[in-house]
């Protein structure tokens, strides 16, 4: 009667190399002995969205290093300890993964289109050309950002709307929970912002109508960049990460008042109006939303704006920007065919001491002067001396 035991014949054995006493203690024999342990193995892997080496199934901790080494030594190899995170990291680059990219790739589109109408159909938003258009951008960026991390994507979708309406749910459904976060005070310190937003697909700025002035260069800074550079709490040197998220933002608009506050970058947003959102809809939909946006994403369609859509984009802009009191002030008291400069509107018209004069003040003045059709231009004047000077004055628009 045949046995029904299987014996291991431990056929790799034959791989280790040998020496007078048995096998040689080395680095070469103890990745044999990581590679071909049932227990080891391909249960040792790098998680390429979080960067971080996993072991069945969880990230690598101090304790693990200590277990792996006893389940060598129990097979008759007494590893240099040392050598075994290094060797661990070897083998896990040999069997990294990344879990976004895996999911994408076994996606089948039913050819039926979706993307266009998203937003309208599961978040309530208009059903304009402008919706459609950032919906499918922003669907495929965020395909983009798995297949070419690091690719430019500096746009943040804002969703506005009431408080409890379920943008954040929404986010974290269309993403999956485990890819999604929600950025909370984390935007002057940026180490611990690159530890927030490892291993997510996408980030959310919430209430960014909360966001400080002095913070809006910062956001914006932000939002542009493509790869990520610190020196982390775990590392003795800086790393760099190409970023694999796409930002998104929620606001509540109150009495219909603006949040945007600097016109020569409200291009980074882009907002859109929901009045309700279908979760249990959106779940349902999602891997045929994300298969289509692949498909669409690999026929090599583009995921950031032409000239002309960005001018559709810039009328949405424009009606959220914030009016600062001063555009009040300087509409009625400047004359269209003067030239002004921007000391003499600062004292004369919006009456800023002189001992106050800072580059805070001139930076406001030139959003507002941008934001009322001003811009700048190089004059020359004759100085005290009778010299010709370069003088910087605004003038309305031509």
């Amino acid at each position: 009667m045949m046995s029904t035991n299987v014996v291991d014949l431990n056929a790799w054995r034959h791989n280790l190399q040998m020496g007078d006493k048995g096998p040689k203690r080395n680095l070469t024999n103890l990745m044999v002995h990581l590679r071909n342990l049932p227990s080891l193995g391909k249960t040792i892997k790098l998680n390429e969205m979080t960067g971080i080496t996993e072991w069945r199934g969880d990230p690598i901790t101090d304790t693990d290093y200590v277990d792996i080494q006893m389940i060598i030594e129990q097979a008759s190899f007494q590893p240099n300890k040392n050598d075994i995170p290094i060797a661990v990291a070897r083998i896990a680059k040999d069997n990294a993964y990344h879990p976004v990219r895996d999911y994408l790739d076994g996606l089948q589109w039913d050819n039926v289109t979706r993307l266009d109408q998203f937003l309208p159909i599961l978040f309530g938003t208009p059903d304009t050309p402008y919706e459609r258009m950032i919906g499918v951008k922003w669907m495929i960026g965020a395909v983009a950002r798995v297949y070419q991390p690091g690719c430019k994507m500096d746009n943040m979708l804002v969703l506005e709307g009431p408080q409890n309406i379920g943008k954040s749910s929404a986010l974290a459904a269309l993403f999956g929970r485990q890819f999604f976060t929600e950025m909370v005070n984390e935007l002057r310190d940026h180490k611990k912002f690159m530890e927030q937003i490892a291993g997510k697909w996408v980030v959310e700025f919430a209430e960014l109508s909360a966001i400080r002035r002095a913070d809006v260069e910062l956001v914006k800074a932000i939002i542009s960049m493509q790869v990520d550079r610190s020196r982390m709490s775990y590392g003795r040197n800086p790393v760099e990460n190409p970023r694999q998220c796409v930002l998104a933002a929620s606001v509540n608009p109150k009495h219909d008042s603006g949040y945007l506050t600097d016109p020569t970058g409200n291009r980074r947003f882009w907002p859109v109006r929901c009045s309700s959102i279908d979760i249990a809809r959106l779940i349902r939909k999602r891997d045929d939303l994300w298969a289509e946006a692949v498909v669409r994403y690999r026929s090599g369609e583009k995921w950031w704006l032409d000239d002309d859509e960005a001018g559709v984009a810039g009328g949405e802009q424009s009606e959220r920007m914030a009016v600062d009191p001063w555009a009040d002030v300087l509409s009625a008291k400047l004359v269209a065919g003067y030239s002004y400069t921007s000391v003499a509107i600062l004292t004369e018209m919006i009456k800023v001491p002189t001992d106050r004069l800072d580059q805070f003040q001139k930076t406001r003045l030139a959003d507002v002067m941008t934001f009322l059709g001003w811009k700048q231009h190089v004059a020359k004047r004759r100085g005290d001396g009778g010299n010709r000077v370069s003088v910087r004055e605004w003038r309305m628009s031509e």
